[in-house]
């Protein structure tokens, strides 16, 4: 009896001191589960404050990008449009005579009644062949293959068409002129080299005198078409100089959108870069940065 006694003594006090490491291992793992409480709590309120702090963000980017998006559709972008282009045709009126001898022939005619012509050479190069005497040199119109139209520019953006020509002179004690613009268009950039008059506002015409252009100058003439978008703009003309732009815009009526480049010739001749061949021969004015 007395080992049985004791038997149940030693299994009760190894039972108490199970509970004892039971109580502790209660005690532990409600201590690991109140910190992994304060922890879930803290991730909790960091996950809740970093939700809301990119959730402004994303608010305040979205606007941001609707504001950009609004600003890049009311930005009027300016774009070249690249037309291939030569000389074809001389006026029936504005010739060397009345028997308009060079009209079928504009690369080799001659005039057979001794009056001032012109050659026109691969559809660019105008020389002016003067005549001995300095009245039977006259004016004498021809005009682009190609006219510069609104239908062949970009529908987003407004559309920038542009020529240039290179003056050459051919006599210095003669009356030279040169014209340049569009047929049917009465605003014209007028080069002479014996005018005194700088403006022509009432004629809507730029008039250059003598002592502001010389021999190679090249001089630019362009015509912005607006895009099919912007309902109220219209289309305009500029001119340019050696690369800058000289005078204003030139507004022209809304119906203008068919614009053939016209040319006006008196001894002198020019050279023409309808932009044919741009990587070889580019503009002096940069078209890239032209501003409406």
């Amino acid at each position: 009896m007395r080992e049985e006694f004791q038997k149940l003594i030693k299994e009760n006090v190894k039972l108490l001191k199970e509970r004892e490491n039971f109580k502790e291992e209660i005690a532990k793992i409600k201590e690991e589960n109140n910190l992994n409480k304060e922890r879930l709590n803290t991730h909790n309120k960091s996950f809740i404050d970093n939700y809301t702090k990119l959730s402004r963000e994303l608010e305040n980017s979205i606007t941001d990008l609707a504001n950009c998006k609004k600003e890049v559709l009311d930005l009027k972008f300016v774009r070249y449009v690249s037309q291939k282009n030569r000389i074809n045709e001389i006026s029936e009126k504005l010739t060397c005579c009345e028997n308009k001898c060079i009209n079928s022939t504009i690369s080799n005619g001659t005039c057979k009644a001794k009056k001032g012509f012109i050659r026109i050479c691969e559809g660019i190069l105008v020389k002016y062949h003067l005549a001995k005497e300095k009245v039977n040199n006259k004016i004498i119109c021809f005009y682009a293959q190609h006219p510069f139209t609104k239908a062949w520019g970009y529908c987003c953006n407004y559309s920038l068409f542009y020529f240039e020509v290179t003056m050459i002179e051919e006599a210095k004690e003669r009356t030279s002129y040169v014209g340049i613009g569009f047929y049917n268009i009465p605003t014209k950039l007028s080069i002479i080299n014996n005018s005194n008059n700088f403006w022509d506002d009432q004629n809507n015409e730029i008039t250059f005198h003598k002592s502001s252009w010389k021999d190679k100058d090249v001089f630019g003439c362009g015509v912005v078409f607006p895009s099919w978008k912007d309902k109220t703009a219209l289309p305009y003309i500029f001119f340019t100089k050696n690369g800058s732009r000289i005078g204003g815009k030139f507004s022209l009526d809304g119906e203008d959108d068919n614009l053939r480049p016209f040319f006006e010739l008196l001894s002198c001749s020019i050279e023409i870069n309808f932009g044919n061949d741009l990587e070889n021969k580019p503009f002096l004015y940069n078209t890239l940065k032209h501003n409406i």
